[in-house]
């Protein structure tokens, strides 16, 4: 799979629901529905310029998704809407 850059994955999740928490080494985002923070959670180093295959399928399992699923919600094929009746589906929500 193709590299993300970190810069447009934090504005992409930032865009479908998540809050960005910035920390010492690491930024967190957590997803909120309706307002409310749930315990859906990844971060992203400070120092990462890209997501390697590797980094993907990390953050994946965080945002509990296939990998596919996350590129798509990085590169915006997948709306918040989509992603939520998915986590729905699987009842992470």
């Amino acid at each position: 799979m193709a590299m993300l850059k970190t810069k447009d994955a934090s504005a992409s999740l930032c865009r479908k629901g998540f809050v960005e928490v910035v920390g010492k080494h690491h930024k967190y985002y957590f997803f909120h529905n309706n307002g409310i923070k749930t315990l859906i959670k990844t971060y992203i180093s400070h120092g990462d310029k890209e997501l390697n295959d590797y980094l993907q399928g990390q953050m994946a399992k965080q945002t509990k998704l296939a990998k596919k699923d996350f590129v798509d919600l990085i590169s915006c094929e997948l709306s918040e809407e989509g992603y939520i009746k998915l986590l729905k589906a699987n009842r992470y929500l």
